[in-house]
């Protein structure tokens, strides 16, 4: 005999309150992991700034005043700690209502949502890093949107595109270069994985919330299954309540009984 309709709710609440608990715990994590990447990605921003000045482009760098050096070395750290704050920030809007019950799925969205916001800030920061390298005159680029466009490409094609962390070199058209014709350009592109690579801590935190992720795309599968028997249930019970047995002989009316 197939679980009654009471038993199946029962089952379907228990998945979502053990979603909610994974949903707790990331929380957790993730205020553990914030503040952490803040900060090393704000000291990686600086450590990009310096090879892109002293390796990619030396001679663009020593062009600058004393003066130029200076604003432009304390501007990066500003970034740097803007980035940070922001990151720290990412949590209180996304975060889930924790006194209720949420459903996988849910908590899925809300957790993919966070990465997203993460990604983003980081993004966002590599482009004002970039604009504010042009602005001393150290790169030359078109179009930094269609420098991030090169990128995003590549890593959907899962073609590696920072050799050296956080700097993206990519063929892309220039102010010199005339209609169609492209150079080669080292930029800022501050990327997460390139920073968990390189502490310990914050990849081993990264890793516990992939498990979770995993928990609630097997606890999610639970979920629909146990929903598909909900509905078949109670179209069952639809089936039995407005059924008249016309006829004795009818097998549909003796498998309703």
């Amino acid at each position: 005999m197939g679980s009654t309709i009471e038993q199946i709710h029962r089952e379907i609440e228990t998945l979502k309150s053990k979603a909610t608990e994974i949903a707790t715990e990331a929380h957790d994590l993730y205020g553990k992991y914030l503040p952490v990447l803040g900060r090393l990605v704000s000291k990686q921003l600086i450590q990009a700034g310096y090879h892109l000045c002293t390796q990619a482009y030396p001679e663009e760098f020593l062009q600058l005043s004393l003066d130029q050096r200076h604003t432009l070395q304390q501007d990066l750290q500003k970034l740097g700690a803007q980035l940070e704050q922001k990151l720290q920030g990412i949590l209180q809007p996304l975060q889930l209502d924790l006194s209720q019950d949420h459903t996988p799925q849910t908590v899925l969205v809300a957790l993919e949502a966070v990465d997203q916001a993460i990604t983003t800030s980081l993004r966002d920061c590599s482009q004002q890093a970039n604009q504010l390298l042009q602005s001393h005159n150290l790169l030359e680029i078109s179009s930094i949107d269609t420098l991030f466009e090169v990128a995003a490409k590549a890593e959907d094609a899962g073609r590696p595109i920072t050799s050296t962390p956080h700097l993206l070199k990519a063929l892309v058209e220039t102010k010199d270069t005339e209609d169609g014709e492209t150079d080669a350009v080292v930029a800022i592109y501050l990327k997460v994985t390139d920073v968990e690579f390189t502490d310990p801590v914050a990849m081993g935190w990264r890793n516990q919330l992939r498990q979770l992720q995993k928990k609630l795309m097997t606890l999610q599968r639970s979920f629909d299954k146990k929903q598909q028997e909900q509905q078949v249930a109670e179209a069952i019970a639809a089936w039995r309540s407005s059924w008249v047995n016309y006829d004795a002989d009818n097998p549909l009316a003796q498998s309703a009984e």
